[in-house]
């Protein structure tokens, strides 16, 4: 087992998917998202990580990147370009499924979603 430049180990590298469940609450936005960024910036989250919010609010995959963009911030030092390829990088790997909490249609087209990426 080696040991990959973000310390994943090659036994973790496999595919990874992280559903936040009540993505469009303030909780979310607030403190989820910008912790799931920070381990991205710094490494711990493997390169092919999807990351996929779902709520009841009605939003595209694009209004609900811009919902959390405005919370995410860099860590200090690091240049603004650098900065907001982070950023970019980070919401081309972020989705959104709207759904009802108590349907198994939406929690249906939630696992038809992620074995899509």
């Amino acid at each position: 087992m080696s040991t990959s430049q973000n310390g994943m180990t090659e036994e973790n590298t496999g595919h990874v998917s992280i559903v936040v469940v009540g993505a469009s609450g303030d909780l979310a936005k607030r403190k989820t998202f910008p912790a799931l960024f920070y381990l991205f910036q710094n490494g711990l989250l493997p390169g092919n990580c999807t990351l996929v919010g779902f709520a009841r609010t009605k939003y595209t995959h694009e209004q609900f990147r811009h919902f959390i963009m405005e919370r995410l911030t860099c860590r200090v030092g690091m240049g603004g370009e650098k900065c907001a390829d982070f950023i970019q990088s980070f919401l081309a790997q972020t989705f959104y499924i709207s759904g009802m909490y108590d349907s198994d249609d939406s929690f249906q087209e939630l696992d038809a979603f992620l074995k899509t990426r």
